[in-house]
């Protein structure tokens, strides 16, 4: 219950992180912050992006007649618009009335037996000007095209399947379970189908919507059929690298579940016991009772029996999500020197990873002695040598 309650205040913390740094919170918020290295940390981050927001931007030079430019630009636009003739005869005007107010007639008539579109979006153009972060002046256009957010629940693809040794398989069945098919690389799972793996077999299935979840061995994921995208973890494990989309996604548990808000997480169930571990984004993980927590990225969120769901600072994250890179030959590569760490980077969505795209840049490592406790902080950078932008662990 202790570990519940430090929980709820590092939430609060970052609830309030403005007045933490304005020093402006609670006197129990910031006895906490003085006694929790994790908010700590958090509060010596927060400053120093607030450092690095207000230098960005300094060497930044707008271009002298930009507001003129973009005026000329608009008044350009009008004067090319036509404009009616400015005198004409009665009988011109009437017979012009006569052809407008027909033509308007067929113009309507038209659009009552045209069918409607469905599953598409209004373009929109939005001009911005003004001044943005570091005072940079900046026009932008924006256009949302058709087709941004797919509607209904998942159905999905298998797109590769890793099996020790080259034994074991995989299971595609009906929403049942009863009625199973052996499945390979390219079989398809409707909604409402499960896919089992064996004690032996990992697979990577590609959901409707671009999502991809690799499944652990010993693993069932029932898709959910309905319009929301949503499936159950009976039991096993998965990681999950979920699309951005404005409907939500939810993973079901056989005690509670997972709100998705846009990420990549571990999910692994046990009985009543699950676990969650994010490296993007966050979800919401709740109980059976609607408890619910919020876990962010490099943090682990637990249910357990008869205690809330709470968070907690994620020690193996690596290790609950590399797993799903090694089941398809993706092994690590050696590192060179003991010691220091590596990042296997990629383009977010994609599984290839990038060689030599991103080097370890400095290594640097501070240990502070009180008492009998020593704390060492190991500070890395790597440098992202391609034009991408790249994820990695």
């Amino acid at each position: 219950m202790a570990s519940t309650n430090q929980s709820e205040r590092c939430a609060e913390v970052l609830e309030h992180l403005g007045e933490v740094l304005d020093g402006t919170a609670s006197t129990e918020l910031q006895g906490h912050v003085a006694e929790c290295d994790r908010c700590r940390d958090v509060r010596h981050e927060a400053e120093e992006a607030r450092r690095l927001a207000a230098l960005a931007g300094l060497d930044h030079r707008p271009v002298a007649d930009l507001e003129a430019r973009v005026l000329a630009a608009l008044d350009a636009r009008d004067d090319a618009k036509p404009t009616p003739d400015t005198v004409k005869s009665p009988a011109t005007a009437k017979s012009e009335a006569k052809g407008g107010q027909k033509a308007a007639e067929e113009r309507e008539r038209k659009t009552a037996k045209a069918p409607a579109r469905s599953g598409t979006s209004p373009r929109v153009a939005v001009l911005v000007t003004g001044f943005a972060l570091a005072a940079a002046a900046a026009v932008v256009v924006l256009r949302q095209g058709p087709g941004t957010d797919a509607a209904g629940g998942w159905s999905g693809t298998i797109e590769r399947v890793a099996s020790a040794q080259g034994k074991g398989g995989v299971l595609v069945c009906d929403a049942s379970g009863k009625k199973c098919d052996a499945g390979a690389a390219g079989a398809l799972i409707e909604r409402g189908g499960r896919v089992k793996t064996d004690a032996s077999t990992r697979v990577a299935v590609k959901l409707s919507d671009g999502s991809v979840v690799t499944l652990d061995r010993s693993t069932e994921l029932l898709l959910l059929g309905g319009d929301a995208r949503g499936a159950r973890l009976s039991y096993g494990g998965l990681v999950a690298d979920v699309t951005h989309q404005k409907s939500q996604a939810r993973f079901e548990l056989p005690v509670g579940g997972v709100t998705v808000h846009g990420t990549k997480f571990a999910l692994r169930t046990q009985g009543k016991s699950a676990s969650v571990d994010v490296t993007r984004g966050s979800v919401t993980l709740a109980d059976g009772r609607e408890r619910s927590v919020r876990v962010s990225e490099g943090e682990s969120g637990r249910l357990e029996p008869d205690v809330e769901p709470f968070v907690e600072y994620s020690s193996a994250l690596a290790d609950s999500l590399g797993w799903s890179d090694e089941a398809f030959g993706e092994e690590r590569a050696t590192i060179a020197g003991r010691g220091l760490g590596e990042l296997k980077a990629r383009k977010p969505g994609q599984t290839e990873e990038r060689a030599n795209a991103v080097v370890l840049a400095s290594h640097d490592v501070r240990v502070r002695i009180s008492g009998v406790v020593a704390r060492t902080e190991i500070e890395e950078v790597f440098e992202n040598h391609s034009d991408d932008v790249l994820e990695g662990i």
